[in-house]
């Protein structure tokens, strides 16, 4: 009987330790499961997640290079602009430096037509262009002579040209070739200078007058007189003598005598006595319009035996 009993719990005991067992088995199944569960899930999740953040990379990669490709093409949109505008920029400069030297050319050409001058010509009313058509003369010294000759009113010697801010003797006798003094306005010179003269004479005439005596006056006059006297013996003389002189077929203007003045031009020698005088102050002759300071020959009296005088 206690053996039985003792099988009995035995028995009990080993079906206990088998059901002990099976339930830590189904324990130990369950927590398995649960943690293979959890593991596909989480790696599942994970491999979703790192698809995403696959698909963020290559699209931020393709917007990377779209960009890069937009910028690439913008830069050499730029540049391609600048080359462009640069070429317009020298085409235009080209065409407009062809367009001034070809109007710098049509200039000059007209210059060179419209400064043809028949010279000699009147210095009173010579423009600045006729001036500067002068070898040697520039625009300068072109305005610096009309400026001159409108300060004075006109010129009455061509000597006066010395007076000229920048005119020496080198460039006087150059112009003086190209240049002359009208017969009416060397005249009206002459006659201001004689006139000025004759005041100045009168004045200290009048002067001495006031403090000589009455003797002393006397004997200027007959002084003068005398001399009015001689001077017409002299003339009577030279009328005399010039007619023995024949009539030359040429004349140089820089050593013919007063009686050759007079019988070339037909003149009383008190009037031909007036080119030799105006040959002495100018120093000789250099043009014969120069002929017209003398104020007893005309322009037109020159022109017709032009080619029978000599310098």
């Amino acid at each position: 009987m206690t053996s039985l009993v003792n099988e009995a719990e035995e028995q009990v005991k080993i079906m206990s330790d088998n059901n002990n067992r099976t339930s830590l088995t189904k324990y130990i199944v369950a927590a398995a499961a649960a943690v293979l569960v959890i593991g596909v899930t989480v790696t599942a999740v994970m491999i979703r997640s790192h698809r995403k953040g696959n698909i963020v990379i290559q699209k931020t990669d393709s917007d990377i290079s779209e960009q890069s490709c937009e910028s690439f093409s913008s830069v050499k949109d730029t540049k391609l602009n600048t080359q462009t505008t640069k070429t317009t920029k020298t085409a235009k400069a080209d065409s407009e430096a062809k367009s001034t030297k070809a109007a710098t050319a049509h200039t000059t050409k007209s210059a060179s037509v419209t400064t043809a001058v028949d010279f000699p010509i009147d210095i009173n009313h010579a423009s600045e262009q006729q001036l500067c058509a002068i070898s040697g003369i520039g625009p300068s010294t072109a305005k610096s002579i009309i400026d001159h000759r409108n300060s004075i009113g006109k010129f009455g010697r061509i000597e006066q040209l010395l007076d000229v801010d920048g005119i020496g003797e080198k460039t006087f006798q150059k112009l003086k070739q190209y240049l002359y003094v009208s017969q009416k306005d060397s005249i009206t010179t002459i006659q201001s200078t004689t006139a000025e003269k004759e005041r100045t004479a009168q004045t200290k005439k009048t002067t001495v007058s006031t403090v000589k005596t009455s003797a002393v006056s006397d004997t200027a006059e007959s002084r003068r007189m005398t001399a009015t006297t001689k001077e017409s013996s002299e003339v009577t003389s030279e009328h005399t003598s010039s007619s023995d002189i024949p009539k030359p077929e040429e004349l140089n203007i820089n050593q013919a005598s007063t009686e050759e003045f007079a019988l070339f031009f037909d003149l009383p020698l008190e009037k031909a006595r007036k080119i030799t005088e105006a040959r002495e102050k100018i120093h000789g002759f250099t043009n014969i319009l120069q002929l017209l300071y003398s104020g007893v020959v005309s322009e037109d009296q020159i022109k017709a035996v032009h080619n029978k005088l000599k310098l």
